[in-house]
């Protein structure tokens, strides 16, 4: 038995292979074209949510803080109004401590 002819066998055509249709390809084109615009934008709308939840939560903060500071100023001042108070009474009250104070005599102060 002499085979004078030789059979090829065809194999399907494979999306790999190099050989592809010109249509196929503008198909392909477009669908990764919009499929990469979305991407894009998703990708842009996640980083603007982000960027506005990042802020919120910095001015929340910001506010926090600075509330507590008003109101620790507001605490220091009462304090340091009360010491004044506290002292001129002091000072009023003792004769020897007045002639001192303004004599500028710290040694007789304390």
């Amino acid at each position: 038995m002499s085979c004078s002819r030789l059979v090829f066998l065809t194999y399907p055509q494979s999306p790999f292979m190099s050989e592809r249709r010109p249509e196929k390809d503008r198909i392909r084109k477009k669908v990764l074209w919009r499929l990469s615009l979305t991407f894009v934008f998703i990708l842009g709308l996640f980083y603007l949510a982000t960027y506005v939840y990042l802020q919120k939560d910095i001015r929340q903060e910001l506010n926090q803080k600075h509330a507590a500071v008003a109101s620790l100023f507001e605490e220091l001042i009462a304090q340091r109004v009360a010491l004044i108070q506290t002292l001129l009474e002091q000072v009023t009250s003792n004769p020897e401590l007045a002639k001192a104070f303004q004599a500028g005599k710290r040694a007789a102060l304390l």
